[in-house]
């Protein structure tokens, strides 16, 4: 996973950070979220795939700037449940003073169930501990679940003329 400045959110220099999944002890990454923190610093969010599984959790780190995350220090945020649900791909938003999260929600205690994901909203006063508050897309009856990467690709904006971050996967085919 990279993480990319650009002045003009078209072209992107090189990565001022990369965190591989050998550092996050996973066997996929998979959509980074990164936000700014309220008080200043960044926070970032990895989807960690646990080995040999289909489980996914959710891990966090927080630096003065991109270019310093220390995932050594992070911590474990969205744990799922390895026998009955797997999260993963969260979208973070702090607005009004409070946290806002969508994550996708994998069932896994019935194998053949495990593509019927849904998106879940959660609320957190510190974008830390959350508090699910219920299904925000599901599936349909007959159909397959929801698309497996919303969001991929993209673009953290740091307020009018201060450029944009942009994150993206490295190694496994996603970019």
């Amino acid at each position: 996973m990279a993480i990319a400045y650009s002045a003009d959110g078209a072209r992107f220099g090189d990565p001022i950070a990369v965190i591989t999944k050998e550092e996050m002890n996973t066997e996929s990454l998979e959509r980074p979220e990164l936000v700014q923190l309220p008080g200043g610093g960044w926070r970032l969010y990895l989807s960690c795939a646990t080995t040999g599984t289909k489980h996914w959790r959710v891990e966090a780190a927080d630096a003065a700037h991109p270019a310093e995350f220390d995932v050594s220090k992070r911590e474990l945020v969205l744990p799922g449940d390895p026998l009955k649900r797997a999260i993963k791909d969260p979208v973070i938003c702090h607005h009004a003073g409070r946290w806002h999260m969508w994550a996708t929600i994998h069932p896994l205690a019935d194998p053949a169930e495990t593509d019927q994901m849904t998106t879940e909203y959660a609320t957190s006063p510190d974008g830390l501990d959350w508090t699910w508050q219920g299904t925000a897309l599901s599936g349909r009856a007959g159909r397959v679940g929801l698309p497996r990467h919303p969001g991929r690709g993209r673009q953290v904006r740091r307020g009018h003329g201060h450029g944009v971050l942009r994150r993206a996967g490295v190694g496994g085919g996603e970019l």
